[in-house]
């Protein structure tokens, strides 16, 4: 990050039984919850023609399987505001928020409900 170079990285997301291999642009590295996440830009995937995403990937540092560290630079946003992205949704959306109700199941409950809920 520190010489701003893009990076290809092979990232295995938890709902996807395949890992994929993308370009992006690393800005910040931050733990939450015992966890590290690196908020990134999409980057051009050299040979393919450059669509920018809606949102800026949220990566989780554990499920990044490979990185390599390219000879293509890029200039870190000059209105880059880590505070303002991420104090009121975390990140996870950037449109308007909005309260719902939710039901898990299998793993999911499972999982809350032995490491979150207060019983």
């Amino acid at each position: 990050m520190e010489n701003s170079k893009v990076c290809k990285i092979t990232y295995k997301s938890i709902w996807n039984q395949e890992a994929k291999i993308f370009y992006i642009k690393p800005l910040k590295l931050f733990s939450k919850d015992d966890t590290i996440y690196l908020h990134a830009q999409i980057a051009k995937t050299p040979g393919k023609v450059y669509k920018a995403s809606k949102f800026d990937p949220l990566l989780v540092i554990h499920r990044v399987e490979n990185l390599e560290i390219t000879e293509t630079s890029f200039k870190f946003p000059d209105n880059f505001d880590f505070e303002k992205s991420f104090n009121q949704t975390f990140g996870v959306m950037k449109d308007d928020s909005f309260q719902a109700r939710v039901a898990f199941s299998g793993y999911a409950a499972k999982l809350l409900c032995d490491n979150y809920l207060v019983r």
